[in-house]
């Protein structure tokens, strides 16, 4: 069984920690493998920020990754474009949209990366999960040698 979740979480820390310890309650109970993905509204590191603001995401960081670690999910490297969101003419850019996976939905699909689009018209860009080797069509024929 696997279970896809659409995460918009709030930019409010205590409302973000409640969505994260809903999250971890039903992976406890729903066995399967898990997909997470949309906009988490947080980092997981200082280094995925750039412009104002910065050191006001330390909590949201160390309580982020508390969350990744309880819930045993993991998070995959992305391409060559690193930042997920863009605040227009402030200049300020994050990853704060991105898939969290648990271990056996990577090796399920063969996840390898996620990468991140182009920004269009929204704030937000577009990321992809890149999976290899999947093979989704069944085979119509065996041959046996």
């Amino acid at each position: 069984m696997c279970h896809f979740v659409n995460i918009y979480s709030s930019c409010d820390i205590s409302l973000k920690m409640k969505m994260w310890e809903e999250i971890i309650r039903y992976k406890q109970k729903w066995v399967g493998e898990w997909c997470l993905g949309g906009d988490f509204n947080t980092i997981r590191f200082i280094n995925k920020i750039i412009g104002r603001g910065v050191y006001s995401r330390l909590l949201d960081s160390t309580e982020f990754n508390d969350f990744i670690a309880l819930s045993e999910l993991v998070n995959l490297p992305t391409g060559s474009v690193k930042f997920s969101w863009c605040r227009g003419r402030l200049g300020s850019l994050s990853r704060i949209d991105q898939f969290l996976l648990s271990e056996g939905f990577v090796e399920m699909m063969f996840a390898a990366s996620q990468e991140i689009g182009v920004k269009d018209i929204s704030n937000h860009s577009l990321v992809w999960l890149k999976c290899n080797n999947l093979n989704w069509v069944k085979k119509l024929f065996r041959t046996l040698n």
